[in-house]
């Protein structure tokens, strides 16, 4: 069943690292409550990105979603899916 308020987010990595990041933002996500992140994509094609879906707004100014300063990240404020 589809969640009408969930809306998908394209994340910028450092290339290379977009399976690191995947692993950090789900163990994050089911370790965390309220970070609304229901599915992460990582596609092979789509080099240095990763697909992100979420209930919530992804702020990753948030503490909860910081990740090791070796992985460059941030958040295209370009919603592929509108909420």
């Amino acid at each position: 069943m589809e969640d009408a308020n969930s809306s998908i987010y394209a994340l910028k990595t450092s290339a290379g690292q977009e399976r690191n990041v995947a692993r950090l933002l789900a163990h994050k996500a089911i370790s965390v409550e309220g970070i609304g992140i229901s599915a992460i994509l990582v596609p092979e094609s789509l080099k240095g990105y990763i697909l992100v879906e979420s209930s919530t707004k992804i702020d990753l100014r948030n503490p909860d979603l910081k990740v090791p300063q070796k992985v460059n990240m941030e958040l295209l404020l370009k919603k592929l899916k509108d909420s």
